[in-house]
Protein backbone atom coordinates (compact mmCIF):
# COMPACT_ATOMS: atom_id res chain seq x y z
CA UNK A 1 0.00 0.00 0.00
CA UNK A 2 0.99 3.48 -0.90
CA UNK A 3 1.83 5.88 1.91
CA UNK A 4 0.25 9.18 1.43
CA UNK A 5 2.38 12.09 1.54
CA UNK A 6 1.21 13.85 4.29
CA UNK A 7 1.71 10.58 6.71
CA UNK A 8 5.15 10.09 5.58
CA UNK A 9 6.02 13.51 6.72
CA UNK A 10 4.57 13.16 10.12
CA UNK A 11 6.64 9.67 10.39
CA UNK A 12 9.97 11.47 9.67
CA UNK A 13 9.11 13.66 12.24
CA UNK A 14 8.31 11.49 14.94
CA UNK A 15 11.76 9.91 14.39
CA UNK A 16 13.41 12.86 14.51
CA UNK A 17 12.34 13.72 17.45
CA UNK A 18 12.92 10.54 19.16
CA UNK A 19 16.45 10.72 17.85
CA UNK A 20 16.78 13.90 19.85
CA UNK A 21 15.44 12.87 22.81
CA UNK A 22 18.02 10.02 22.69
CA UNK A 23 20.90 12.29 22.55
CA UNK A 24 19.76 14.96 25.06
CA UNK A 25 19.59 12.18 27.11
CA UNK A 26 22.93 10.30 26.26
CA UNK A 27 24.68 14.62 26.82
CA UNK A 28 22.85 14.42 30.11
CA UNK A 29 24.04 11.22 31.59
CA UNK A 30 27.65 11.81 30.54
CA UNK A 31 27.50 14.77 32.17
CA UNK A 32 26.28 13.24 35.13
CA UNK A 33 28.61 10.18 35.38
CA UNK A 34 31.57 13.07 34.90
CA UNK A 35 30.35 14.69 38.00
CA UNK A 36 30.31 11.86 40.20
CA UNK A 37 33.56 10.01 39.80
CA UNK A 38 33.22 8.33 43.38
CA UNK A 39 29.78 6.59 42.61
CA UNK A 40 31.29 4.99 39.12
CA UNK A 41 34.76 3.70 39.64
CA UNK A 42 36.53 2.39 36.86
CA UNK A 43 39.36 0.99 37.94
CA UNK A 44 41.74 -0.04 40.81
CA UNK A 45 43.75 2.26 42.29
CA UNK A 46 47.59 2.61 43.84
CA UNK A 47 48.07 5.07 46.95
CA UNK A 48 51.75 6.02 47.85
CA UNK A 49 51.41 7.46 51.63
CA UNK A 50 54.64 10.06 51.45
CA UNK A 51 54.20 11.86 54.65
CA UNK A 52 53.81 10.66 58.38
CA UNK A 53 51.35 13.15 59.29
CA UNK A 54 48.01 11.84 60.29
CA UNK A 55 45.26 14.17 58.40
CA UNK A 56 42.21 12.64 56.51
CA UNK A 57 42.37 14.87 53.69
CA UNK A 58 45.42 17.79 53.29
CA UNK A 59 43.41 19.85 50.99
CA UNK A 60 40.83 19.57 53.23
CA UNK A 61 40.31 23.48 54.35
CA UNK A 62 37.38 22.84 56.84
CA UNK A 63 39.32 20.49 58.97
CA UNK A 64 36.62 17.48 59.26
CA UNK A 65 38.02 14.93 57.28
CA UNK A 66 35.79 14.83 54.12
CA UNK A 67 35.25 16.90 51.53
CA UNK A 68 33.59 20.28 51.52
CA UNK A 69 31.04 21.04 49.19
CA UNK A 70 32.23 22.76 46.41
CA UNK A 71 35.59 20.76 46.44
CA UNK A 72 36.62 18.73 43.18
CA UNK A 73 38.57 15.28 43.64
CA UNK A 74 41.16 13.85 40.83
CA UNK A 75 40.35 10.58 42.25
CA UNK A 76 43.84 9.85 43.68
CA UNK A 77 45.70 7.99 41.17
CA UNK A 78 48.54 10.40 40.91
CA UNK A 79 48.63 10.18 44.65
CA UNK A 80 46.57 10.77 47.44
CA UNK A 81 44.42 13.79 46.36
CA UNK A 82 44.56 16.60 44.07
CA UNK A 83 42.27 19.40 45.57
CA UNK A 84 43.44 22.84 45.16
CA UNK A 85 43.88 23.30 48.55
CA UNK A 86 46.50 19.98 48.77
CA UNK A 87 50.39 21.36 48.66
CA UNK A 88 52.91 19.05 46.61
CA UNK A 89 50.52 16.29 46.50
CA UNK A 90 50.72 14.62 50.03
CA UNK A 91 49.56 11.84 50.70
CA UNK A 92 48.89 10.56 54.40
CA UNK A 93 47.63 6.89 55.44
CA UNK A 94 44.10 8.01 56.66
CA UNK A 95 43.80 9.98 53.52
CA UNK A 96 45.04 6.84 51.29
CA UNK A 97 42.33 4.76 53.36
CA UNK A 98 39.39 7.14 52.98
CA UNK A 99 40.43 7.54 48.88
CA UNK A 100 40.62 4.00 48.64
CA UNK A 101 37.20 3.88 49.86
CA UNK A 102 35.87 6.40 47.32
CA UNK A 103 37.26 4.41 44.91
CA UNK A 104 34.61 1.49 45.84
CA UNK A 105 34.91 -2.12 46.30
CA UNK A 106 38.43 -2.07 43.82
CA UNK A 107 41.31 -4.41 44.54
CA UNK A 108 43.38 -0.86 45.37
CA UNK A 109 46.65 -0.80 47.10
CA UNK A 110 48.07 1.64 49.78
CA UNK A 111 52.48 1.34 50.06
CA UNK A 112 54.95 3.39 51.40
CA UNK A 113 57.57 3.82 48.92
CA UNK A 114 60.42 4.91 51.07
CA UNK A 115 59.21 6.10 53.37
CA UNK A 116 60.19 5.08 57.13
CA UNK A 117 59.46 6.31 60.38
CA UNK A 118 56.02 6.71 63.30
CA UNK A 119 52.55 7.53 61.99
CA UNK A 120 50.88 8.72 65.43
CA UNK A 121 47.35 8.62 65.63
CA UNK A 122 45.17 11.53 66.81
CA UNK A 123 42.30 9.03 66.36
CA UNK A 124 41.50 4.79 65.48
CA UNK A 125 41.31 4.02 61.52
CA UNK A 126 37.83 3.39 62.14
CA UNK A 127 34.33 3.45 61.06
CA UNK A 128 31.83 5.85 62.34
CA UNK A 129 28.26 6.00 61.13
CA UNK A 130 27.87 7.80 57.88
CA UNK A 131 25.29 8.74 55.37
CA UNK A 132 23.37 7.13 53.19
CA UNK A 133 26.12 6.28 50.22
CA UNK A 134 29.06 5.63 52.69
CA UNK A 135 30.84 8.57 52.11
CA UNK A 136 30.04 10.62 55.73
CA UNK A 137 32.31 12.57 57.51
CA UNK A 138 35.49 11.33 58.83
CA UNK A 139 34.40 7.78 57.32
CA UNK A 140 37.51 5.96 57.38
CA UNK A 141 36.38 2.11 56.44
CA UNK A 142 38.09 0.02 54.35
CA UNK A 143 36.49 -0.75 50.95
CA UNK A 144 36.91 -4.21 49.97
CA UNK A 145 39.74 -5.63 48.75
CA UNK A 146 42.95 -3.09 50.30
CA UNK A 147 45.76 -3.70 50.69
CA UNK A 148 48.16 -1.26 53.16
CA UNK A 149 51.61 -2.79 52.95
CA UNK A 150 54.35 -0.85 55.46
CA UNK A 151 57.14 -2.70 53.54
CA UNK A 152 58.99 -3.11 57.27
CA UNK A 153 59.74 0.83 57.75
CA UNK A 154 56.78 1.85 58.96
CA UNK A 155 55.38 1.88 62.44
CA UNK A 156 51.78 3.34 63.52
CA UNK A 157 51.59 4.28 66.86
CA UNK A 158 47.84 4.53 68.50
CA UNK A 159 48.36 6.62 71.56
CA UNK A 160 45.75 4.41 73.51
CA UNK A 161 43.13 3.97 70.24
CA UNK A 162 42.03 0.56 68.76
CA UNK A 163 44.40 1.41 65.76
CA UNK A 164 42.65 -0.17 63.30
CA UNK A 165 39.09 -1.97 62.17
CA UNK A 166 38.14 -3.57 59.83
CA UNK A 167 34.66 -4.01 58.77
CA UNK A 168 35.10 -4.80 54.90
CA UNK A 169 35.84 -8.30 53.06
CA UNK A 170 38.96 -9.20 51.43
CA UNK A 171 41.39 -6.69 52.94
CA UNK A 172 45.18 -6.93 53.77
CA UNK A 173 47.20 -5.52 56.31
CA UNK A 174 51.00 -6.54 55.83
CA UNK A 175 54.52 -5.61 57.14
CA UNK A 176 53.39 -2.70 59.50
CA UNK A 177 54.42 -2.20 62.75
CA UNK A 178 51.39 -1.62 65.43
CA UNK A 179 52.27 -0.46 68.89
CA UNK A 180 50.69 1.59 71.93
CA UNK A 181 47.22 0.85 70.83
CA UNK A 182 43.67 -0.06 72.80
CA UNK A 183 43.59 -3.15 70.38
CA UNK A 184 46.05 -3.31 67.80
CA UNK A 185 43.84 -4.86 64.80
CA UNK A 186 39.87 -5.08 65.11
CA UNK A 187 38.46 -6.93 62.79
CA UNK A 188 34.64 -6.87 63.53
CA UNK A 189 31.28 -7.17 61.88
CA UNK A 190 29.61 -8.75 58.85
CA UNK A 191 30.50 -8.48 56.52
CA UNK A 192 34.26 -8.72 57.48
CA UNK A 193 35.24 -11.96 55.87
CA UNK A 194 38.59 -13.09 54.42
CA UNK A 195 40.88 -10.47 55.91
CA UNK A 196 44.41 -11.31 56.10
CA UNK A 197 46.68 -9.80 58.42
CA UNK A 198 50.61 -11.23 57.18
CA UNK A 199 54.41 -9.95 57.96
CA UNK A 200 53.14 -7.23 61.26
CA UNK A 201 54.93 -7.07 64.35
CA UNK A 202 52.11 -6.25 66.96
CA UNK A 203 53.29 -5.51 70.08
CA UNK A 204 52.89 -3.38 73.18
CA UNK A 205 48.87 -2.62 72.56
CA UNK A 206 47.03 -2.04 75.99
CA UNK A 207 44.41 -4.88 75.50
CA UNK A 208 44.48 -7.58 72.55
CA UNK A 209 46.88 -7.40 69.84
CA UNK A 210 44.16 -9.02 67.25
CA UNK A 211 40.60 -9.11 68.09
CA UNK A 212 38.09 -10.99 65.65
CA UNK A 213 34.81 -11.07 66.84
CA UNK A 214 31.29 -10.13 65.69
CA UNK A 215 30.00 -12.22 62.70
CA UNK A 216 33.95 -11.81 61.26
CA UNK A 217 34.51 -15.18 59.39
CA UNK A 218 37.48 -16.68 57.73
CA UNK A 219 40.11 -14.07 58.54
CA UNK A 220 43.55 -15.28 58.71
CA UNK A 221 46.27 -14.41 60.77
CA UNK A 222 49.70 -15.21 59.83
CA UNK A 223 50.73 -18.34 57.00
CA UNK A 224 53.05 -20.49 56.17
CA UNK A 225 55.67 -18.36 54.62
CA UNK A 226 58.55 -16.76 57.33
CA UNK A 227 57.02 -13.20 55.06
CA UNK A 228 53.31 -13.89 56.38
CA UNK A 229 54.84 -14.65 59.99
CA UNK A 230 53.00 -11.91 62.87
CA UNK A 231 54.81 -11.32 65.82
CA UNK A 232 52.53 -10.76 68.57
CA UNK A 233 54.09 -10.30 71.99
CA UNK A 234 54.09 -8.07 74.68
CA UNK A 235 50.55 -7.16 74.57
CA UNK A 236 48.33 -6.16 78.10
CA UNK A 237 46.05 -9.04 77.38
CA UNK A 238 45.78 -11.79 74.80
CA UNK A 239 47.83 -11.99 71.35
CA UNK A 240 44.92 -13.24 69.78
CA UNK A 241 41.14 -13.04 70.54
CA UNK A 242 38.47 -15.05 68.78
CA UNK A 243 35.57 -13.49 70.44
CA UNK A 244 32.19 -14.33 70.13
CA UNK A 245 29.34 -16.53 68.62
CA UNK A 246 29.60 -15.75 64.80
CA UNK A 247 33.30 -15.57 64.70
CA UNK A 248 33.83 -19.02 62.24
CA UNK A 249 36.42 -20.24 59.62
CA UNK A 250 39.37 -18.30 61.19
CA UNK A 251 43.02 -19.05 60.86
CA UNK A 252 45.56 -19.01 62.89
CA UNK A 253 48.83 -20.42 61.56
CA UNK A 254 52.72 -19.62 61.38
CA UNK A 255 53.58 -16.69 64.01
CA UNK A 256 55.38 -16.18 66.93
CA UNK A 257 53.04 -15.44 69.79
CA UNK A 258 54.81 -14.45 73.00
CA UNK A 259 58.29 -14.05 72.02
CA UNK A 260 60.51 -11.57 70.02
CA UNK A 261 60.92 -12.16 66.19
CA UNK A 262 62.97 -15.36 66.68
CA UNK A 263 60.37 -17.31 68.30
CA UNK A 264 62.61 -17.99 71.26
CA UNK A 265 63.16 -15.40 73.26
CA UNK A 266 60.38 -14.46 75.61
CA UNK A 267 58.12 -11.68 75.14
CA UNK A 268 54.91 -12.53 76.78
CA UNK A 269 51.71 -11.34 76.63
CA UNK A 270 49.93 -10.23 79.35
CA UNK A 271 47.33 -13.13 79.11
CA UNK A 272 46.82 -16.25 77.07
CA UNK A 273 48.67 -16.49 73.45
CA UNK A 274 45.34 -17.19 72.22
CA UNK A 275 42.11 -17.19 73.17
CA UNK A 276 38.58 -18.56 71.45
CA UNK A 277 34.90 -18.26 72.52
CA UNK A 278 33.91 -18.38 68.83
CA UNK A 279 33.68 -21.57 66.98
CA UNK A 280 35.90 -23.26 63.62
CA UNK A 281 39.10 -21.43 64.45
CA UNK A 282 42.60 -23.45 63.75
CA UNK A 283 45.19 -22.82 65.44
CA UNK A 284 48.56 -24.31 63.58
CA UNK A 285 47.85 -26.59 60.83
CA UNK A 286 49.10 -30.04 59.46
CA UNK A 287 50.68 -27.90 56.06
CA UNK A 288 54.84 -26.95 56.08
CA UNK A 289 55.15 -23.93 58.30
CA UNK A 290 51.27 -23.99 59.56
CA UNK A 291 52.32 -24.44 63.47
CA UNK A 292 52.59 -21.29 65.16
CA UNK A 293 55.05 -20.63 68.56
CA UNK A 294 53.19 -19.90 71.19
CA UNK A 295 55.34 -19.76 74.41
CA UNK A 296 56.15 -17.33 77.75
CA UNK A 297 52.35 -15.73 77.73
CA UNK A 298 51.45 -15.24 81.25
CA UNK A 299 48.37 -17.14 81.33
CA UNK A 300 47.49 -20.59 79.02
CA UNK A 301 49.03 -21.36 75.34
CA UNK A 302 45.44 -21.58 73.71
CA UNK A 303 42.23 -21.40 76.06
CA UNK A 304 39.06 -22.45 74.45
CA UNK A 305 35.92 -21.71 75.76
CA UNK A 306 33.72 -24.33 77.23
CA UNK A 307 30.68 -23.38 74.75
CA UNK A 308 32.67 -23.96 71.27
CA UNK A 309 32.91 -25.91 68.81
CA UNK A 310 35.27 -27.09 66.07
CA UNK A 311 38.31 -25.37 67.24
CA UNK A 312 41.42 -27.27 66.40
CA UNK A 313 44.90 -26.59 67.83
CA UNK A 314 47.31 -29.15 65.98
CA UNK A 315 51.31 -29.16 65.14
CA UNK A 316 52.25 -26.02 67.20
CA UNK A 317 55.79 -25.43 68.95
CA UNK A 318 54.29 -24.82 72.90
CA UNK A 319 56.00 -24.19 75.87
CA UNK A 320 57.13 -22.55 79.13
CA UNK A 321 53.20 -20.69 78.99
CA UNK A 322 51.92 -19.90 82.69
CA UNK A 323 48.98 -21.87 82.50
CA UNK A 324 48.42 -24.87 80.66
CA UNK A 325 49.47 -25.26 77.12
CA UNK A 326 45.69 -26.14 75.73
CA UNK A 327 42.65 -25.15 78.29
CA UNK A 328 39.60 -26.88 76.74
CA UNK A 329 36.49 -28.23 77.62
CA UNK A 330 37.33 -31.78 76.55
CA UNK A 331 39.51 -33.65 78.77
CA UNK A 332 42.94 -35.18 77.51
CA UNK A 333 43.68 -39.00 76.08
CA UNK A 334 44.76 -41.62 78.62
CA UNK A 335 48.89 -42.01 77.17
CA UNK A 336 49.90 -45.36 79.01
CA UNK A 337 53.30 -45.95 77.92
CA UNK A 338 55.99 -45.85 75.21
CA UNK A 339 58.66 -48.35 74.49
CA UNK A 340 61.85 -48.96 72.11
CA UNK A 341 60.21 -50.25 68.73
CA UNK A 342 63.50 -50.80 67.31
CA UNK A 343 65.07 -48.72 64.37
CA UNK A 344 65.38 -45.93 66.30
CA UNK A 345 61.27 -46.03 66.77
CA UNK A 346 58.93 -45.66 69.21
CA UNK A 347 55.39 -46.84 70.00
CA UNK A 348 53.41 -45.39 72.27
CA UNK A 349 49.20 -46.52 73.33
CA UNK A 350 47.35 -45.07 75.06
CA UNK A 351 42.99 -44.79 75.34
CA UNK A 352 40.81 -41.77 73.80
CA UNK A 353 38.06 -41.23 75.01
CA UNK A 354 36.01 -43.09 72.28
CA UNK A 355 36.81 -44.94 68.52
CA UNK A 356 37.26 -42.50 65.77
CA UNK A 357 39.11 -39.57 68.00
CA UNK A 358 41.82 -38.41 66.10
CA UNK A 359 44.88 -38.20 68.56
CA UNK A 360 48.36 -36.22 68.14
CA UNK A 361 51.56 -37.10 69.92
CA UNK A 362 54.15 -34.48 70.77
CA UNK A 363 57.15 -34.08 73.00
CA UNK A 364 56.62 -33.18 76.04
CA UNK A 365 57.99 -29.74 77.69
CA UNK A 366 56.90 -30.51 81.33
CA UNK A 367 57.09 -27.19 83.56
CA UNK A 368 54.92 -25.69 86.73
CA UNK A 369 51.32 -24.96 84.65
CA UNK A 370 52.15 -28.81 83.02
CA UNK A 371 52.79 -30.72 79.81
CA UNK A 372 52.83 -28.53 76.96
CA UNK A 373 53.56 -30.49 73.17
CA UNK A 374 56.87 -28.11 71.89
CA UNK A 375 57.65 -31.22 68.75
CA UNK A 376 54.93 -32.99 66.95
CA UNK A 377 55.65 -36.67 66.86
CA UNK A 378 52.54 -38.76 65.56
CA UNK A 379 48.98 -39.23 64.84
CA UNK A 380 46.57 -41.85 65.16
CA UNK A 381 42.93 -42.49 65.07
CA UNK A 382 41.60 -44.42 67.56
CA UNK A 383 39.80 -47.92 67.33
CA UNK A 384 37.79 -49.89 69.16
CA UNK A 385 37.14 -48.77 72.60
CA UNK A 386 39.39 -45.87 72.44
CA UNK A 387 42.84 -47.95 72.10
CA UNK A 388 45.58 -46.03 69.75
CA UNK A 389 49.07 -46.49 69.24
CA UNK A 390 51.34 -44.13 67.36
CA UNK A 391 55.39 -44.45 66.24
CA UNK A 392 57.57 -42.27 65.40
CA UNK A 393 61.41 -41.76 64.87
CA UNK A 394 62.79 -41.65 68.60
CA UNK A 395 63.75 -37.69 69.61
CA UNK A 396 66.67 -38.89 71.93
CA UNK A 397 64.25 -39.91 75.21
CA UNK A 398 62.66 -37.02 77.18
CA UNK A 399 58.79 -37.72 77.03
CA UNK A 400 55.41 -37.78 75.48
CA UNK A 401 52.13 -36.25 75.65
CA UNK A 402 48.95 -36.54 73.87
CA UNK A 403 45.95 -34.77 72.53
CA UNK A 404 42.58 -36.01 70.97
CA UNK A 405 39.69 -34.64 69.37
CA UNK A 406 36.15 -36.54 68.26
CA UNK A 407 35.42 -35.62 64.60
CA UNK A 408 31.79 -36.12 65.26
CA UNK A 409 31.14 -34.71 67.89
CA UNK A 410 32.41 -30.55 69.18
CA UNK A 411 35.78 -31.41 67.60
CA UNK A 412 37.61 -29.18 69.80
CA UNK A 413 41.10 -30.35 70.74
CA UNK A 414 42.09 -31.60 74.40
CA UNK A 415 44.25 -30.33 76.75
CA UNK A 416 47.86 -32.09 76.52
CA UNK A 417 47.68 -35.35 78.59
CA UNK A 418 50.02 -36.34 81.46
CA UNK A 419 53.51 -37.00 80.29
CA UNK A 420 54.76 -40.48 79.54
CA UNK A 421 58.27 -41.11 79.47
CA UNK A 422 60.44 -42.37 76.05
CA UNK A 423 62.88 -44.81 76.66
CA UNK A 424 66.26 -42.78 75.68
CA UNK A 425 68.00 -44.49 71.96
CA UNK A 426 70.10 -43.43 69.54
CA UNK A 427 68.70 -40.89 67.63
CA UNK A 428 68.83 -42.55 63.46
CA UNK A 429 69.27 -39.35 61.16
CA UNK A 430 68.26 -40.28 57.77
CA UNK A 431 71.02 -41.12 55.50
CA UNK A 432 70.42 -40.85 51.64
CA UNK A 433 72.96 -44.09 49.92
CA UNK A 434 72.49 -43.39 46.09
CA UNK A 435 71.53 -46.42 43.91
CA UNK A 436 73.42 -46.72 40.78
CA UNK A 437 72.18 -48.62 37.75
CA UNK A 438 75.17 -49.95 35.48
CA UNK A 439 74.51 -48.91 32.02
CA UNK A 440 75.79 -51.88 29.11
CA UNK A 441 79.64 -50.22 28.10
CA UNK A 442 79.95 -47.81 31.30
CA UNK A 443 82.38 -48.74 33.45
CA UNK A 444 81.51 -49.57 37.11
CA UNK A 445 84.28 -49.61 39.36
CA UNK A 446 84.86 -46.68 41.64
CA UNK A 447 87.85 -45.13 41.66
CA UNK A 448 90.23 -45.44 45.03
CA UNK A 449 92.47 -42.81 46.59
CA UNK A 450 95.79 -43.28 47.12
CA UNK A 451 98.12 -41.88 49.80
CA UNK A 452 97.92 -42.20 53.43
CA UNK A 453 95.68 -39.73 55.44
CA UNK A 454 97.00 -37.42 57.65
CA UNK A 455 97.00 -38.85 61.09
CA UNK A 456 97.30 -36.13 63.70
CA UNK A 457 94.48 -33.25 64.60
CA UNK A 458 94.75 -29.89 64.77
CA UNK A 459 94.62 -27.95 68.20
CA UNK A 460 94.58 -24.96 69.40
CA UNK A 461 95.68 -23.46 72.98
CA UNK A 462 93.03 -21.63 74.30
CA UNK A 463 93.74 -18.73 77.27
CA UNK A 464 91.65 -18.77 80.22
CA UNK A 465 89.27 -15.11 79.76
CA UNK A 466 90.38 -15.20 75.91
CA UNK A 467 88.10 -15.95 73.06
CA UNK A 468 87.81 -19.28 71.51
CA UNK A 469 86.46 -20.58 68.39
CA UNK A 470 86.92 -24.18 68.66
CA UNK A 471 83.58 -25.80 70.89
CA UNK A 472 85.29 -27.44 73.85
CA UNK A 473 82.55 -29.49 76.04
CA UNK A 474 84.87 -30.21 78.60
CA UNK A 475 83.91 -32.43 81.66
CA UNK A 476 80.17 -33.25 82.43
CA UNK A 477 78.06 -34.12 85.41
CA UNK A 478 74.97 -35.97 85.75
CA UNK A 479 72.05 -33.52 86.52
CA UNK A 480 68.45 -35.17 88.12
CA UNK A 481 65.72 -32.64 87.32
CA UNK A 482 63.72 -31.79 90.16
CA UNK A 483 60.65 -29.64 89.56
CA UNK A 484 61.09 -28.16 86.17
CA UNK A 485 63.40 -28.64 83.18
CA UNK A 486 65.11 -24.83 82.87
CA UNK A 487 68.02 -25.60 85.68
CA UNK A 488 70.21 -22.34 85.89
CA UNK A 489 74.07 -22.90 86.12
CA UNK A 490 76.79 -20.26 85.83
CA UNK A 491 79.26 -20.04 82.79
CA UNK A 492 82.74 -21.10 83.15
CA UNK A 493 83.86 -20.34 79.73
CA UNK A 494 86.06 -17.98 78.36
CA UNK A 495 84.82 -14.87 77.18
CA UNK A 496 83.13 -15.34 73.20
CA UNK A 497 82.49 -18.34 73.54
CA UNK A 498 80.38 -19.55 71.46
CA UNK A 499 77.07 -20.80 72.84
CA UNK A 500 77.06 -24.02 70.54
CA UNK A 501 80.14 -24.65 72.61
CA UNK A 502 77.31 -25.39 75.74
CA UNK A 503 74.80 -27.02 73.35
CA UNK A 504 77.34 -29.51 72.15
CA UNK A 505 77.64 -30.40 76.05
CA UNK A 506 74.34 -31.64 76.77
CA UNK A 507 73.83 -35.31 76.53
CA UNK A 508 71.82 -36.98 75.10
CA UNK A 509 71.69 -34.11 72.75
CA UNK A 510 67.92 -34.70 71.65
CA UNK A 511 66.74 -33.51 74.68
CA UNK A 512 67.80 -29.92 74.93
CA UNK A 513 64.89 -27.63 74.17
CA UNK A 514 66.45 -24.24 74.44
CA UNK A 515 69.32 -22.28 76.35
CA UNK A 516 69.03 -18.92 78.00
CA UNK A 517 71.18 -16.07 78.80
CA UNK A 518 71.06 -12.74 79.83
CA UNK A 519 72.78 -10.18 77.50
CA UNK A 520 73.54 -7.15 79.78
CA UNK A 521 74.75 -4.85 76.54
CA UNK A 522 71.18 -5.84 75.17
CA UNK A 523 69.72 -5.37 78.40
CA UNK A 524 67.70 -8.67 77.27
CA UNK A 525 67.45 -12.68 77.86
CA UNK A 526 68.80 -14.21 74.79
CA UNK A 527 68.24 -17.59 73.47
CA UNK A 528 69.43 -20.71 71.66
CA UNK A 529 66.57 -23.35 70.34
CA UNK A 530 68.03 -26.01 68.16
CA UNK A 531 64.81 -26.91 66.38
CA UNK A 532 65.18 -23.08 65.24
CA UNK A 533 68.76 -22.38 64.65
CA UNK A 534 68.21 -20.37 62.01
CA UNK A 535 66.36 -18.00 64.12
CA UNK A 536 68.00 -18.62 67.52
CA UNK A 537 70.37 -15.69 68.86
CA UNK A 538 74.11 -17.29 68.26
CA UNK A 539 75.95 -14.18 70.23
CA UNK A 540 78.62 -15.62 72.62
CA UNK A 541 78.39 -15.75 75.97
CA UNK A 542 80.42 -13.96 78.69
CA UNK A 543 82.30 -15.74 81.39
CA UNK A 544 80.54 -15.79 84.78
CA UNK A 545 76.62 -15.19 83.01
CA UNK A 546 73.88 -16.74 84.39
CA UNK A 547 72.84 -19.68 82.18
CA UNK A 548 69.47 -21.35 82.25
CA UNK A 549 69.94 -24.92 79.96
CA UNK A 550 66.04 -26.04 79.16
CA UNK A 551 65.68 -29.92 78.84
CA UNK A 552 63.06 -32.03 77.90
CA UNK A 553 63.43 -35.45 80.19
CA UNK A 554 62.22 -36.20 83.15
CA UNK A 555 64.88 -38.68 84.54
CA UNK A 556 68.58 -37.72 84.24
CA UNK A 557 70.79 -35.80 81.96
CA UNK A 558 74.26 -34.25 82.02
CA UNK A 559 75.78 -31.27 81.61
CA UNK A 560 79.31 -29.37 81.49
CA UNK A 561 80.78 -28.97 84.61
CA UNK A 562 80.20 -25.90 86.45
Amino acid sequence: MRVPGHQRKSYAWRWTAALAGLAVLAVFMAVWLAGEPEQNPAQAASFTVNVLTDAADLGDTSGDGAFDAGETDGGGAAGCDTDAGTTGNQCSLRAAIYEANRNGDTADTITFGSLSGTINLTSGLTVPVGDSNGLGAGDLAFANSTTIDGNGTVTVDGGGVTCFTVTSASNVIRDLSITDCNIGVLVTGDPADGNALRGNTIFSNASDGVQITASADGNTVGGTTGADRNIIRDNGSDGVGVVGAGTDGNVISGNCIGTLANCSVAAPNGGNGVFISGSSTTVGGTGAGAGNTIAFNTFDGVDIGGATTNNIVTRNVMFLNSGVGIDSPVVAPALTGCADAGGGNVACTGTAAGPGLIVELYRANTDAGGPEGDLFLCSAVAGGAGAFGCTFGNPGGGSATATQRDPGGANNTSEFSAAVGIPAGPVITPTFTPTITPTPGTPTSTPTATGTPPTSTPTKTVTPGGPTATPTTGATESVTLVGGTCNPVASTYPDGTAITTIANAVSPSGILISIWWFNPGAGAWLGYSPQFPQASDLTAVDRLEAIFICVSSAGSWSRPII
